[in-house]
């Protein structure tokens, strides 16, 4: 972990977003699936939820995709009856493991502040950046999140929806933006030319197989994110592991390295000891995540 984010960790033990012990967030997010989640509150029926301790905690049963989608999505999110008057706006992804996610409009935006506070944690002042962030059809829903969390900065900010525009056409757009740091959230690589000398960083989505391929003078970055959880971690090329948020999600592995996953913020549906099919190493305090298999 490069010495600025270690330090700046430090320093976040002492703000008020870290005061609390990790464990009070999980004890949270527990108490509430077993009083208003159904599937929760079956599978919890003949367990000690009384968690004091994060091995307490790790005791807690696993949900596997196998189990959770066997479930109709009015079991595994709160309150369904009264959720739009609770929750206010809701919206729902239909990722390719065809199990619905449903979050309200609020997660939905945490969701992208999960970039934010990562980039704290690397040290980064996004209010000294010019941002453009690229998506196409199929993630147009997530751009309005990523842009609400970037505008509350005083930072220049530009998106575009791409298309078949092609690669001169990009580069021409930002020739005119001079973006510092450019969010890439297609499925397209775009050549190293399409990039002017004013981009430092590129951030990819699930695309680890890149980060060898910067051009000179260009950092590229890889987004973590899983189809239940959104985005989880980043790493970018110097590195050998992933960082996330410790207050947003609690990482665990498994006897074969499967990752564990548990949002403490998603309340709409909570998601607890998901073990999913990607593999990884949680090491540190718990800030870093060593990658083995991640997509």
């Amino acid at each position: 972990m490069p010495e600025a984010a270690a330090e700046l960790i430090k320093q976040e033990e002492k703000t008020e977003i870290s005061i609390r012990p990790k464990i009070e967030y999980l004890k949270e997010i527990v108490a509430h699936a077993e009083a208003n989640v159904p599937f929760y509150n079956k599978i919890y029926k003949n367990v000690n939820t009384d968690i004091q301790s994060l091995d307490d905690f790790a005791q807690l049963p696993r949900v596997t995709n196998t189990i959770y989608g066997r479930e109709h999505i009015s079991t595994v999110v709160t309150n369904v009856e009264d959720m739009f008057e609770t929750r206010g706006p809701i919206r729902a992804y239909f990722p390719e493991t065809k199990t619905i996610r449903i979050v309200s409009i609020e997660e939905a935006r945490t969701e992208y502040d999960v970039i934010y506070d990562t980039l704290e944690l690397e040290n980064r002042d996004l209010s000294k950046e010019k941002i453009m962030v690229a998506g196409d059809v199929h993630s147009l829903i997530g751009l309005n999140e990523m842009i609400f969390c970037f505008s509350g900065f005083d930072t220049p900010l530009l998106t575009m929806s791409i298309a078949d525009h092609s690669d001169q056409e990009i580069r021409k757009i930002m020739n005119r933006f001079q973006p510092t740091m450019f969010f890439n959230a297609t499925n397209r690589a775009f050549p190293n030319e399409v990039y002017p000398g004013s981009v430092n960083d590129v951030y990819h989505f699930n695309r680890q197989e890149l980060l060898k391929e910067a051009p000179s003078g260009i950092m590229y970055h890889d987004l973590y994110t899983h189809p239940l959880f959104g985005l989880v971690a980043m790493r970018n090329a110097d590195e050998d592991c992933h960082l996330y948020c410790s207050w947003f999600f609690h990482i665990e592995e498994n006897e074969n390295q499967q990752l564990i996953l548990t949002s403490t913020y998603d309340e709409t549906q909570p998601k607890i000891r998901f073990q999913t099919a990607d593999r990884g190493t949680v090491t540190g305090k718990n800030q870093q995540l060593r990658n083995t298999h991640l997509p």
